[in-house]
């Protein structure tokens, strides 16, 4: 069973002239979840809340256990204490560093630039794993978009995480890229054996690659799918009645389009 990943979130952002209200609670034992929903409807607020790069009004953040974040008690660890993988939309490569020195970047601090020998091990090994070796000392912009989202994903793996969290991880790719991409993707985490979490306006990249997925709308989240059983909950009924609404399975969601006249 993967790591349960238990998330209360409640947070406001405003620009001065418009405001959003995030209130997302979910929580999951599946490999690999989806944050599905358009733009703007809160999925990367929850992701930053979660890697502890923006602080929530109320609520927790919990993985594998291990409390990150809970407004109640007062505990908000620093991001780099939070041992959260983090795949940046447009990879946020250094284009001054090689693949090498990118992979081992999140390794570094200002007072500790020189990596250990079992850190340079690391590095090697993810270099291997991802297929970048022959490409090391090359810089960002010599890479193809395929090979700019490994050294990304290499990265965020790099500092040993019990989270990889992955914000639109194919939007920056050519569609014709974005099959062969998902298996790669789905390959590395299971050989990462951590349970990861990615957020998607493409219902393909959910159905390719997640086991559970989560509905946004509006900054909330109103229902819940079960991909791999192709059954879903309706949490919005759950919220205003307090109780659990009947699990949709195929025959049930049938059933109700005939009553609906659909």
């Amino acid at each position: 069973m993967a790591a349960r990943i238990d998330v209360d979130l409640q947070l406001g952002v405003a620009d001065g002239r418009r405001s959003f209200a995030l209130s997302a609670t979910f929580a999951s034992d599946a490999g690999f979840v989806a944050l599905y929903g358009p733009s703007g409807s809160g999925k990367t607020l929850t992701l930053q809340a979660m890697a502890g790069l923006l602080r929530p009004a109320a609520g927790h953040v919990r993985v594998a256990g291990r409390t990150l974040f809970d407004a109640a008690t007062g505990v908000d660890l620093p991001p780099a204490a939070r041992r959260i993988g983090y795949l940046f939309q447009d990879y946020a490569l250094f284009p001054h560093l090689t693949v090498r020195q990118n992979i081992g970047f999140g390794l570094t601090s200002w007072h500790r630039r020189r990596l250990a020998p079992v850190q340079q091990q690391r590095i090697d090994m993810l270099l291997h794993d991802f297929g970048l070796s022959a490409m090391a000392e090359s810089r960002p912009q010599t890479l193809s978009g395929g090979q700019r989202q490994r050294v990304a994903l290499a990265r965020a793996l790099a500092c040993e995480p019990q989270l990889l969290l992955l914000d639109e991880p194919f939007a920056a790719l050519n569609p014709m890229l974005r099959e062969e991409l998902r298996a790669g993707l789905a390959a590395a985490c299971r050989q990462a054996g951590i349970p990861a979490l990615m957020i998607t306006h493409d219902v393909d990249d959910a159905l390719a690659l997640a086991d559970e997925a989560f509905v946004y709308e509006d900054g909330r989240i109103v229902r819940r799918v079960d991909l791999r059983a192709g059954v879903q909950q309706d949490l919005r009924r759950e919220a205003l009645t307090g109780a659990p609404a009947p699990t949709a399975t195929p025959l049930r969601a049938r059933l109700q389009r005939m009553l609906l006249g659909g």
